[in-house]
């Protein structure tokens, strides 16, 4: 699956990953704000180009925070284009996404004990399974559609939760596109659909058809040494 990519012990997936989310952070607070904003634009632009998001009704989508991609610009366009926006509230007990509809960008949110802007509580909850398109931000992706979070895993449970109808696209700039292989992915790391640059869109499922393509001989020879019994499949996974 996209998410089980490779798996070393769980003591090197922590220290790669570590080192991956201290290096995007680095290379994320050397874009100016300028740039920051110019680059934000363009994958808004790309964005909203999307069918997926032309034929969405409802938009989960996240106030952004810090180095990420600006989002405010898509958050008023979801409105001003008469679609339902829904925003996450962390809950801080079991670290789940509460899903909020959220119609007025200056009086609906506040922020989080990490300064993350986010719905009121008492605003209204909305269904995951009535949400066609969710924006997913990160600190690093890869063609397949791995993601590298920050930590708390709350996106990796919505989207291991998806309805069929959910579609994922993460957010990022170019600078946060990394190698094949490059995330070390663990069974409960969930792959976005797409991903959206300043220069490109990434569909994931595309990229991971030419991947087993390019792999045919090692993949064919997995599956022929798990059906043997040669590979124990829960080692595997």
């Amino acid at each position: 699956m996209k998410g089980d990519v490779m798996k070393p012990d769980d003591e090197l997936f922590q220290r790669l990953k570590s080192e991956l989310r201290v290096g995007m952070k680095q290379q994320l607070a050397s874009l100016s704000s300028e740039t920051r904003r110019t680059k934000s634009a363009e994958i808004l632009a790309r964005l909203v180009n999307m069918k997926e998001y032309k034929k969405s009704k409802t938009v989960l989508a996240y106030a952004s925070f810090g180095t990420e991609v600006e989002t405010d610009g898509l958050l008023q366009r979801i409105l001003d284009d008469k679609k339902r926006l829904v925003l996450p509230r962390l809950n801080p007990f079991d670290k789940t996404l509460v899903l909020h509809h959220v119609t007025d960008l200056a009086n609906d949110l506040i922020p989080n004990n990490y300064g993350i802007r986010e719905p009121h509580p008492t605003l209204p909850v909305v269904n995951q399974k009535d949400i066609q398109l969710v924006a997913v931000p990160g600190l690093a992706f890869d063609d397949l559609g791995n993601r590298l979070g920050r930590g708390l895993g709350c996106y990796d449970r919505l989207i291991a939760n998806a309805a069929k109808k959910n579609r994922f696209v993460g957010l990022a700039f170019d600078i946060q596109i990394v190698g094949e292989l490059e995330i070390a992915s663990e069974p409960n790391d969930m792959p976005v659909d797409y991903i959206v640059t300043e220069s490109m869109i990434i569909d994931s499922g595309e990229e991971l058809d030419h991947f087993y393509a390019e792999n045919k001989d090692v993949v064919d020879e997995v599956e022929r040494m798990l059906e043997s019994g040669e590979l124990d499949e829960d080692e595997f996974e």
